[in-house]
């Protein structure tokens, strides 16, 4: 994990300020006095688009059903009306490549177009004029068998005085469970299920999970097209977006970088996105998440 602090600003990139800077499989190149600067060629921008997933919400919130690690019903609970947040709950949907990682380099589809249902929280600035265009998009850390919202448990001070955005998108099937355990109703659609039945020769007969144990019936490896396919909304005019249609009149703060974050097992995730995915996002639609 690497953290980049000035005085003003704290941001935990896990690698993602840097390499986001390059064009995927380019690398720095080394200034000399007596010869200019080689630049790497830009990515080209192609026809493709990122598929931008169907966004449903904000979620009614009542004294009986709210998001699952809501700030209002945390062991210490935070009123977020106190510093000028508001936050909503959506349902994200859409479909999601499964992949193989063989050798180094950009990652192989191995089953397309899995459907997936899966749930983002949104905390951001309750007046949009306060909000900075910076985005934190978070993988809820699913090390505990539920949804851990780690990067705002150790960032939230500086996200609220930057005016940042947090989003926290649960990846894992282990947590989906969880919320159905917690909330039958609200959660009823959520699904990443194994897009390959139980007698297919490619589902795996003994599969291998990260830190939690993984199920036959349901598929971990959607969670990269989730996480590009989020950060593809959170840049986009759709009109579920809040970010690009507030609410309040004020002319919109475009979203000027979206940050990836992840802890511990999610850490990982990001190590696994930037060698193995990221390059196949640019590849395919000429810009990164």
């Amino acid at each position: 994990m690497f953290l980049f602090k000035n005085q003003t600003r704290f941001t935990v990139a896990l690698l993602l300020c840097a390499l986001f800077a390059l064009p995927a499989g380019a690398a720095p190149v080394a200034a000399s006095p007596s010869a200019p600067v080689a630049r790497p060629a830009p990515a080209v921008a192609l026809a493709v688009p990122t598929p931008l997933p169907t966004v449903v919400g904000p979620l009614p919130v009542s004294a009986d059903s709210y998001p699952f690690g809501a700030a209002g019903h945390e062991l210490v609970p935070e009123d977020l009306s106190k510093v000028g947040y508001i936050e909503e709950e959506y349902l994200v949907s859409g479909a999601a490549n499964v992949y193989s990682w063989p050798a180094p380099g950009p990652a192989v589809v191995r089953t397309p177009d899995a459907p997936y249902t899966t749930r983002m929280l949104v905390r951001r600035p309750a007046n949009s004029a306060r909000f900075s265009g910076d985005v934190i998009v978070e993988i809820l850390n699913p090390s505990n068998a539920f949804d851990l919202n780690i990067g705002w448990a150790m960032m939230n001070r500086q996200i609220v005085a930057n005016g940042d955005v947090w989003v926290g998108v649960t990846g894992k099937p282990i947590s989906i469970d969880a919320l159905k355990n917690f909330d039958p109703l609200r959660y009823a659609s959520l699904s990443m299920a194994n897009p390959l039945p139980l007698d297919d020769p490619g589902n795996c007969q003994n599969p291998v999970g990260s830190v939690t144990p993984p199920s036959r019936t349901t598929e971990d490896g959607l969670v990269w097209d989730i996480y590009t396919q989020v950060g593809a909304w959170v840049r986009s005019s759709a009109a579920s977006n809040p970010l690009a249609h507030p609410s309040n009149g004020v002319k919109v703060t475009p979203v000027r970088h979206v940050y990836g974050f992840g802890y511990s097992q999610t850490g990982g995730f990001q190590f696994d996105y930037i060698n193995a995915i990221q390059h196949l996002v640019v590849a395919t639609y000429g810009n990164q998440m």
